[in-house]
This record gives C-alpha cells, sequence and structure tokens, in this order.
C-alpha cells in the first residue's frame, strides 16, 4: 500500500490503522517522527489502539536500524520489530537483515558479486577490518556495474550466521561513508555516526590532536563536531583552524 510524499503524516498513519498494516516501510528518521506524531495526537501504537497492526519495520535509505540506539528507539516507539535494508538507485536492492541475527546485513549475492576493499591500498580488507563496499551486480542487463565503488564503510564479519545462510554478512550494516573518514596519526576514525553521541568520539579525536589529522576537516564534519556538548573553547577554536585551511 504505498503512501507517496503527497499524503501528510496524519493521512500515513490513518492508512496504517484502517488497513490493518502490519509491516512499515520507511526511513529510520521517518519511523520516529511518525511515531511522535502519534505520540502527540494521543494514539498508542499498540494493540490498545483499535486497527493497530504493525508487527515489523523495515528501514532503508539512511544509516539507523544497524545503529543500536536507533533501532532502540524506534521498536520502543512501535512495539515492533525493526529490520534494516540496503540498496541503491543505481544498483538495485543489495542488503538485507535476518531475523535470527539482528545488526547486520546479509549481502544478496545471489545478485551480486561484493568485495570490501582497504581504502588505502585497494586490497581486500581483513576480516573485521572496514573497508569500501565494491559491487559487480549480476543479471541486471539494463545497467551492469563492474566493481562499483559505493563509497559505504562496511565490516565483514567471519562468523557464520545463526540463521543459516552463507551470504557474506556486514557485521553493524553500512558503518558510514568513506569521505567520513578522517586519518589521525595513521589510524582510520569514523565522524560520528547518526543516532549515537557525538561527545566520546570528539573527545578520543582531541586527545589524539587535531594537528596530526593528514588533510582538512570537510565544512559538514566541522559543522558535526562543533555542535558536540563535550567540545571546549580550545577545540572551537581549532576546529575553526582546520575548517579555514579546507
Amino acid at each position: 500500500m504505498p503512501c507517496g510524499g503527497g499524503l501528510s503524516s496524519g493521512a500515513r498513519l490513518r492508512l496504517i490503522l484502517d488497513n490493518r498494516a502490519s509491516v512499515v516501510l520507511c526511513t529510520p528518521t521517518y519511523a520516529l517522527h511518525l511515531a511522535r506524531f502519534a505520540r502527540e495526537q494521543g494514539i498508542r501504537l499498540d494493540a490498545s489502539t483499535p486497527g493497530y497492526s504493525v508487527r515489523s519495520l523495515i528501514v532503508a535509505g539512511e544509516p539507523g536500524g544497524s545503529i543500536p540506539a536507533t533501532r532502540a528507539r524506534i521498536e520502543e516507539a512501535w512495539n515492533a520489530r525493526v529490520f534494516d535494508h540496503s540498496g541503491m538507485t543505481e544498483i538495485g536492492p543489495l542488503a538485507i537483515e535476518c531475523s535470527a541475527n539482528p545488526g547486520g546485513l546479509h549481502i544478496l549475492e545471489d545478485d551480486y558479486f561484493a568485495e570490501v576493499l582497504d581504502t588505502k591500498t585497494g586490497n581486500v580488507a581483513a576480516a573485521g577490518q572496514p573497508g569500501e563496499l565494491v559491487l559487480t551486480n549480476l543479471g541486471r542487463l539494463g545497467s551492469p556495474l563492474l566493481r562499483y565503488r559505493t563509497g559505504d564503510l562496511v565490516r565483514v564479519d567471519p562468523r557464520p550466521c545463526p540463521c543459516g545462510r552463507k551470504w557474506l554478512r556486514l557485521d553493524g550494516g553500512i558503518l558510514g561513508r568513506t569521505d567520513d573518514m578522517i586519518a589521525i596519526r595513521g589510524n582510520n576514525f569514523l565522524s560520528f555516526r547518526p543516532g549515537e553521541r557525538a561527545a566520546p568520539v570528539c573527545l578520543r579525536l582531541w586527545s589524539t590532536g587535531l594537528r596530526s589529522i593528514a588533510r582538512p576537516l570537510s565544512p559538514s564534519c566541522v559543522s558535526r563536531l562543533s555542535r558536540c556538548p563535550a567540545a571546549s573553547a580550545t577545540w572551537h577554536r581549532e576546529l575553526r583552524t582546520r575548517s579555514a585551511m579546507s
């Protein structure tokens, strides 16, 4: 039952209740927005509300489904299980989460040949180490892509999955983007992930010294880090300096 952009949140919520929808597909942020809207309208997203039958949400389009804090907020708000999903317009749906092992994604290897490559060397990343997801699609005759660099940072889980699937599993789903990674004294760090507190990462970056960063911080990274509640006056001055170098 499609609910396109022309509908208000109230209309979408009414469709879910009137049709006793059992599965909702949306972005993680919209799932949280719709739950907040329902709360403001005095509608409980549980069995006490007539017509409420949602048992699971499939979230995609942005990080969140595999981020524990965001996932927990959605599941608590909807009283339903969250399943993460990943895909791209240019390559198609590419990964799913199984019910037996939350917090990760299985690549649909019947349809894709997947590689996870070290962002510096271009070699295959060691198991458990972050790398860029590179995909070759199989069978899409109208849109073939060979070794497509997705820009997504992922980490291969070498352990067998309890669900029994042999498909490649990405632990933690999509961890971030290659342009969100910064190098500090030879170590790679991701700027904080959506849905998680920025402070611990900011403090860790500060402890290693911003001046040792190998390249200027991007404006978007500076903007996000500058909102960190743990940032000191010295931290803000350093951020402004790094930003001026961009």
